[in-house]
């Protein structure tokens, strides 16, 4: 996602030039991954344990 002054394209083009939007939100690195699979197979546990399919919910 990315943060500017002002609303649509005409002020995101101007606040590119002028350097004052900013890009936030997470960037998906190694550890990242990591902990995306780990919340996975914990998830997936959790269903086993349960006797629960995706699907049903």
């Amino acid at each position: 996602m990315t943060r500017y002054p002002g609303r649509g394209w005409a002020d995101l083009e101007r606040a590119i030039r002028t350097k004052t939007a900013a890009g936030i939100g997470a960037v998906w690195g190694p550890f990242s991954l990591f902990e995306y699979f780990r919340a996975r197979r914990r998830w997936n546990r959790f269903l086993r344990e349960h006797n629960v399919r995706l699907h049903d919910m």
